[in-house]
């Protein structure tokens, strides 16, 4: 059986916009799922809610809960941690200090 999965990627209050708007003028009996991570986000930014991950650890985690071998999923959040590094060694703006 095939499913499709849309993930909606941005800011917690953008995706709260458009999940509402994407609930009641696009897709309303589309079903949703919310999942509940039992770790905390690699990506390297400011947490604003304990429980929040990034859009590609949800879909690692989503991946994981329909049967996708543990080791794939490892390996997409293992791509946040060398982003995470690349931005560590971007070299700084002037304009930007």
């Amino acid at each position: 059986e095939e499913i499709a999965v849309v993930v909606i990627d941005g800011t917690w209050n953008n995706v709260k916009q458009m999940q509402k708007h994407f609930s009641k003028e696009i897709a309303p009996h589309v079903p949703h799922v919310r999942l509940e991570p039992t770790t905390l986000s690699v990506y390297a930014r400011t947490q604003t809610r304990k429980d929040g991950i990034s859009s590609v650890e949800a879909v690692a985690l989503l991946l994981q809960e329909l049967g996708e071998l543990p080791e794939v999923c490892d390996e997409l959040v293992r791509y946040i941690t060398i982003n995470n590094d690349a931005l560590r060694l971007k070299p700084v703006d002037k304009d930007d200090i």
